[in-house]
Parts: C-alpha cells; sequence; structure tokens
C-alpha cells in the first residue's frame, strides 16, 4: 500500500496544534472524527474520501473494519489502480 500511496498520492502532514491555519483545514475537510485523521482531496481540494467512519474515527487503522475503510477510500479515489 505503500508504494501505491506514495506513487499515486502527494502526502502533505499537518498538525492540528503546531501548523498554522492547521485546525481550520481539518475542519474545513473532513468531519471533526478525532485525531489521527487525513482525508484524500482531489486535485481540486474536493473531498473525495476521509478518516471519519460514521461515528468513529479510523485516522489509524488498525483492526480489520478500518483497514477495509481505508482500502476504499483509496480505491474511491483511484478506481483504476
Amino acid at each position: 500500500v505503500e508504494k501505491v500511496v506514495g506513487k499515486y498520492f502527494v502526502i502533505v502532514k499537518v498538525d492540528v496544534v503546531t501548523n498554522p491555519g492547521g485546525e481550520e483545514m481539518y475542519k474545513k475537510y473532513g468531519s471533526d472524527r478525532g485525531v489521527p485523521a487525513w482525508t484524500v482531496l482531489d486535485a481540486d481540494a474536493k473531498v473525495l474520501a476521509d478518516s471519519g467512519d460514521g461515528d468513529k474515527n479510523v485516522g489509524f487503522p488498525y483492526e480489520e473494519k478500518e483497514i477495509e475503510h481505508y482500502v476504499k477510500a483509496l480505491k474511491t479515489a483511484l478506481p483504476k489502480v
């Protein structure tokens, strides 16, 4: 998965505490889901998927259902991969 992510995505780490504007970005590009969180945007900054899964956050996917959510997000962003 890491090779796919690095090949097809630009990864930007934003800390809601230390990056100026980080908290605003967090709120703009996803639900209030807790941290860590991630959001997949297209080239026009449209949200394709995020780490919110109903009332849960899968910001650090570990359990099988969380990993399924993450893989689904990748497939949404890159349906041909």
